[in-house]
């Protein structure tokens, strides 16, 4: 079976190689981004991985370009065409359970909403965003001491897990024309989060009962994190502070 491949980051690779391990799927062509397009993920690969891997590395439209049966997405912001979607059928990785939070951000939103539990899905990509049919999605406890950046590592294995799982039944329905089970996604259970969803959340008051919550949901380095807003001192006290 044919397949290209669009992905990233540590997640990606991973990945990368179970398809490469798995003779039944034929790697046509894949995309990294550069590194300077995620300079500040901890992550974040060079392309000689995906030269040690066998293939040069090329642009999210070159491998769209190719004679393919199916195409992988992990971890890219590439977006998808309905030309695309007409060719072939694209899988997507998505870091967060389906199709409670859609988008970006899901890490620290899943904290400050205070949900118990994680998940991690593979979903058919259509041409809404995070909206398409789910393969699976499995699901991992919040505890109470985690951030954005730890509920992030510890997402990863599970989802490389959940993505070896699903191989044999994506390649079997494929090879008969066809797609692998899915579940239609319940619109009135989604959340969906913009890029920017985090910027409202970045000044805390100190007498914001979730401050401490807040700061733990946001603390993902080497982002920033957010500014805690202090009471203001008076006299001659405020000004020793200047």
């Amino acid at each position: 079976m044919r397949v290209g491949f669009i992905g990233g980051k540590w997640l990606g690779i991973k990945c990368l190689e179970v398809l490469c391990r798995d003779n039944r799927f034929d790697v046509v062509a894949v995309s990294v981004p550069p590194r300077d397009r995620n300079v500040w993920w901890d992550d974040v690969v060079d392309e000689d991985e995906v030269e040690r891997l066998g293939f040069s590395n090329t642009t999210p439209e070159d491998v769209l370009y190719q004679n393919l049966d199916l195409v992988f997405s992990v971890l890219t912001g590439h977006i998808f065409t309905s030309n695309d979607l007409l060719k072939f059928s694209i899988i997507n990785l998505h870091p967060a359970p389906l199709p409670y939070y859609r988008g970006c951000n899901s890490y620290a939103h899943a904290i400050m909403n205070k949900e118990p539990y994680y998940g991690v899905s593979l979903h058919y990509i259509d041409e809404g965003i995070d909206t398409g049919p789910v393969i699976d999605v499995d699901w991992m406890p919040i505890y109470d001491d985690d951030t954005g950046k730890s509920l992030y590592h510890r997402a990863q294995p599970i989802a490389l897990t959940m993505f070896k799982r699903n191989l044999s039944g994506i390649y079997d329905a494929h090879s008969w024309g066809s797609r692998t089970a899915t579940t239609t996604q319940d619109d009135s259970q989604a959340k969906y989060y913009k890029r920017d969803s985090l910027q409202e959340h970045m000044s805390i008051h100190y007498t914001d009962e979730e401050a401490d919550r807040k700061i733990r949901a946001l603390t993902f380095p080497p982002h920033p994190l957010p500014k805690l807003i202090l009471p203001k001192l008076e006299g001659a006290a405020h000004d020793n502070q200047r």
